[in-house]
């Protein structure tokens, strides 16, 4: 037994689809399993979630590798579907045809990061409650403040100001890499929409050519060659015959 699919079968949609699955995935991380959020003026991300109740830095830590990486994929995968497009409007290939910039970019977004950034993020900085004495804080900013510094909470540092560590590192190579699968993806949909004005354009025209001919075609022809047409009619009966049960 074979399985065919339908008729109106979508690989766009289906891409999407399972992106849009995925994106859930890290919205349900992101608010349920840390409930993190960034904290204005000191560079950090809180948590206060499930992984937080569990006491388990290293469940925070893997969470918040695990947002990074389906942020990146996310933008990687829409830029993927615009690539396919691309394919079928632009070069008139197959879906899946690729150049040596396309596997390059597309190994570091699918591959390359995400590896990186589970395997460094053990080196994310991790504060607690107590931790609070080692910040210079203003007494102003203390009382915005103090509620993220009780044993409630888990800081995690985003190394700006401080030095960097392979975490770091690894951070910064998938900012980059998003910043140029951005710009690749609306590229290809830039070139997608005008192979689409462009095709449009030539359609109207040949319409018009055709309804232009068409028109000719049906004007009454003049007085002086409808009676020469008769006269030719009239010596050979026969292929005037012929020509009208044609």
């Amino acid at each position: 037994m074979s399985i065919y699919p339908t008729s109106n079968y979508d690989k766009f949609k289906f891409v999407l689809k399972y992106l849009r699955l995925l994106d859930g995935g890290g919205a349900f991380m992101l608010g349920v399993m840390i409930q993190g959020q960034f904290v204005p003026g000191l560079n950090f991300a809180t948590s206060h979630g499930v992984c937080q109740r569990l006491n388990n830095e290293l469940c925070s830590k893997i969470i918040i590798a695990s947002c990074i990486n389906v942020t990146i994929i996310v933008i990687g995968g829409a830029a993927f579907i615009n690539l396919m497009r691309y394919n079928v409007f632009c070069r008139k290939a197959d879906l899946l045809t690729t150049s040596i910039y396309d596997k390059i970019i597309f190994l570091c977004v699918f591959v390359i990061g995400p590896i990186a950034v589970f395997a460094t993020c053990y080196e994310f900085q991790v504060y607690k409650g107590r931790d609070i004495l080692g910040f210079q804080l203003d007494p102003s900013e203390y009382e915005d403040y103090k509620i993220f510094f009780t044993p409630e909470y888990t800081l995690y540092e985003i190394p700006i100001n401080s030095d960097l560590n392979v975490f770091s590192y690894a951070v910064i190579f998938m900012v980059v890499t998003s910043v140029i699968i951005f710009l690749t993806g609306i590229y290809y949909y830039l070139r997608i929409e005008w192979s689409l004005k462009q095709a449009r354009k030539e359609a109207q025209i040949d319409t018009a050519t055709a309804m232009r001919h068409y028109r000719q075609l049906r004007k009454p022809l003049p007085e002086k060659r409808r009676s020469e047409e008769l006269a030719r009619g009239t010596q050979c009966p026969s292929m005037s015959f012929a020509a009208y049960t044609y």
